[in-house]
């Protein structure tokens, strides 16, 4: 990817794609480029992950497909594109084709690029800090940074040490919110980010960041009735008031390069129109460090808080703690291995006992290979 990015100059779609991809440019004349992006995976999982059968061991594949294009108009001002999607063998719980991506944009150079389409918002700039594994960690982002909403329209500024973000939300349908495998109708929403960049203090560069966001569901003259085939898919269920949510960051290093930490915090409250709330808080950590023959090691600890609210009466706190550990060894610049663990940590008892997913007091193995094309 970075090769490319040199070439191309298309590194928002490919850092959107992802930090390690490579790419091979299929077109590249009188100022414009098209590009093919791509990943092969095998995971294997612990029974504890519960993927197949009542708790067994098991291995998936996935693959993930992308273009991206980009022409320059003038030395001012450029116009691309991007899409990318992520596919199962289909043997498997989940197997699917799902679009990730799917945005046009314009660089405006030095002043920054707007973009059009399904896509991450201001906050994933934030939690980037601390989202370094693979299968485990990110117990807080988790619920929020998987959700590339579609309608969104974000304006991203870099220069002198600067990163601003600002998004605004259309109204849509069938919208990721959390991971929980439900969609809602969203009315509208925004988000804005900021943070700040030391180049070199100590051992590496400093970030700091922060974002809030705001999204305001669909209301009932105004909400799309769900299908009975949706409803089962969890379309159109736990309608949404609103959502507030407030991140906050601190980088300091390279993921890629020597030593490295990152630290998250994140509150969120969700209201829905049944009386019933939401609210959600909690800090990530991680520490690592990259050595030269292509190995990281990474460990982090995870603290969420989470609690309901229905008809004004508290739930009690349900409390999560884990510690995760991963170590990756980049073999070439296409392939990667790697394997990670993740162990409870005095996790509340009631903590996700729900077992679609696993059990949050469990111990969690999974190892894993990964090719890019």
């Amino acid at each position: 990817l970075r090769q490319f990015m040199n070439k191309s100059l298309l590194a928002i779609a490919l850092v959107a794609f992802s930090t390690a991809s490579s790419a091979a440019v299929i077109y590249d004349k009188d100022g414009t480029n098209l590009s093919v992006i791509g990943r092969i995976q095998a995971v294997a999982y612990s029974g504890n992950y519960n993927k197949a059968g009542s708790d067994d061991s098991t291995l998936w594949n996935s693959s993930r497909f992308g273009l991206a294009g980009r022409t320059n108009v003038n030395d001012y001002f450029a116009v691309y594109g991007f899409a990318d999607w992520d596919m199962a063998d289909g043997c498997f719980r989940d197997s699917r084709t799902d679009a990730r991506h799917m945005y046009v944009g314009t660089d405006f150079k030095k002043y920054g690029k707007l973009q059009f389409g399904k896509q991450l918002g201001s906050l994933y700039d934030v939690q980037n800090a601390t989202d370094t594994f693979e299968e485990t960690g990110i117990k807080l982002q988790s619920n929020t940074n998987r959700s590339r909403r579609p309608g969104t329209i974000r304006y991203m500024y870099q220069g002198y040490g600067v990163n601003f973000s600002a998004s605004y939300q259309t109204a849509a349908d069938n919208v990721p919110i959390l991971n929980d495998g439900y969609k809602r109708s969203v009315k509208s929403g925004y988000s804005v980010g900021i943070g700040y960049t030391f180049d070199n203090i100590v051992f590496g560069p400093l970030s700091f960041k922060t974002a809030y966001e705001l999204l305001n569901g669909q209301k009932d003259g105004d909400r799309v009735a769900a299908t009975a085939p949706e409803v089962q898919k969890g379309y159109g269920s736990t309608d949404l008031d609103n959502m507030k949510h407030v991140a906050a960051s601190i980088a300091w290093g390279n993921q890629q390069e020597g030593l490295y930490f990152g630290t998250l915090f994140e509150n969120y409250d969700l209201s829905y129109e049944n009386s019933h709330d939401l609210k959600i808080k909690g800090i990530e950590l991680v520490c690592g460090y990259a050595f030269e023959s292509g190995f990281v090691t990474t460990i982090g600890y995870n603290l969420v808080d989470k609690k309901t609210k229905d008809f004004g009466v508290d739930s009690p706190s349900t409390m999560t703690r884990r510690i995760p550990v991963i170590v990756r060894f980049k073999a070439t610049p296409n392939a990667e291995f790697w394997t990670e663990v993740e162990f409870d940590a005095n996790s509340s008892d009631n903590a996700n006992n729900d077992k679609k997913t696993h059990n949050n007091k469990d111990t969690l193995f999974a190892a894993g290979a990964r090719y890019w094309f």
